[in-house]
């Protein structure tokens, strides 16, 4: 599956929002995840810096969302809270 990952400046409710992409991925499932609030575990990617990215696509899904919350769970890895 293809992770987008993008920063936005528009708000919430902004049909059509401007994008700039930051990175695009190739990610694999490991357990099942919510269409509606999936929750990712991303390893570290050199020259990324996740903190930049609010916003991305997943592809499997054809939906945009909201990136909530970005957790360090350690050196090389972090968890994605999306909405």
């Amino acid at each position: 599956m293809e992770l987008r990952l993008y920063k936005t400046l528009d708000g919430d409710n902004v049909i059509n929002k401007t994008l700039t992409l930051i990175h695009t991925l190739n990610i694999k499932m490991k357990d099942n995840v919510s269409v509606t609030n999936p929750i990712i575990i991303l390893s570290k990617v050199d020259n990324v810096n996740y903190f930049e990215c609010n916003y991305c696509f997943l592809s499997e899904f054809n939906r945009f969302y909201f990136i909530r919350e970005i957790e360090v769970l350690n050196n090389n890895n972090y968890r994605f809270i999306l909405e």
